[in-house]
């Protein structure tokens, strides 16, 4: 606040009202509104993006249609974020990103990119719950903190006919 002093002060010539207190107490208020704007363009910048939200979680989770499943900020903001990378389909690349998205250690152990396609598949293949493991998809975890939320964001991006099984790394 200090810097913006001086360079309003630079700014205006000088001369007899400067010795007065009420003009300095000018320049302390206009110093601190434009400090005030300073500071309010730095919490734009942390709003813009979902991952460092505070006052606007709720916008974000409205404009992507998510209900919060938790009150703590830090699990709102993974499940904003996860939403935002799960753009894509029933595809390998899909779920990775996704997985990403909840914890940047994760994998896929298996994955089988033969999925149950309607018009592609015949009619009596499995949709996934047997013992085939073409439908299977393992994802592997080190984020043992978030675990119910990471299950709880994937299983509501999954398909029907696919079976999800996570596994975290202790």
């Amino acid at each position: 606040m200090n810097d913006i002093k001086l360079i309003i002060r630079s700014l205006l010539p000088e001369g007899i009202y400067w010795q007065g207190k009420n003009f300095l107490k000018l320049i302390d208020g206009i110093a601190s509104a434009f400090n005030n704007v300073l500071k309010c363009t730095d919490d734009i910048l942390i709003e813009t993006f979902p991952l460092t939200a505070i006052q606007t979680i709720d916008d974000w989770e409205d404009s992507l249609q998510i209900i919060p499943i938790s009150n703590e900020i830090d699990k709102r903001r993974i499940s904003l974020v996860a939403k935002l990378a799960a753009t894509g389909g029933n595809t390998y690349e899909y779920f990775l990103t996704l997985s990403k998205a909840l914890d940047k250690n994760s994998e896929i152990l298996k994955s089988n990119a033969q999925y149950f396609r309607a018009g592609s598949s015949r009619a009596g293949e499995s949709l996934g719950y047997s013992a085939n493991d073409e439908y299977k998809v393992i994802f592997v975890f080190s984020d043992q903190n978030n675990k119910l939320l990471i299950i709880e964001t994937l299983e509501y991006s999954r398909p029907a006919h696919l079976l999800f099984i996570y596994k975290f790394r202790s």
